[in-house]
């Protein structure tokens, strides 16, 4: 969320990878993630206003991350590409 927005006083605007606000420990964070998975999310999955985003399997290992990173800039990769390291 860029910018300057008016939040409501008991709205803290904080900067964080979504899953690690999910996990941390502590009052408010608990209250949370009781929300958002034992309310929210299985809401939104069961009615279809959330779905999961999307993965393309890259071939090539290690080699192939480069391809795939240029694949998702140029619009031919959709979601989120895995690259298998071993392979």
């Amino acid at each position: 969320m860029g910018g300057e927005v008016e939040l409501p006083s008991n709205v803290e605007r904080v900067y964080e990878f979504f899953g690690n606000v999910t996990q941390k420990e502590g009052e408010k964070f608990e209250a949370f993630a009781k929300w958002w998975y034992g309310e929210y999310l299985g809401k939104v999955i069961a009615d279809g206003s959330i779905e999961a985003t999307p993965i393309t399997k890259v071939q090539g290992g290690l080699a192939a991350l480069q391809g795939a990173a240029d694949g998702m800039l140029d619009g031919k990769i959709r979601g989120k590409p895995v690259v298998d390291p071993q392979e």
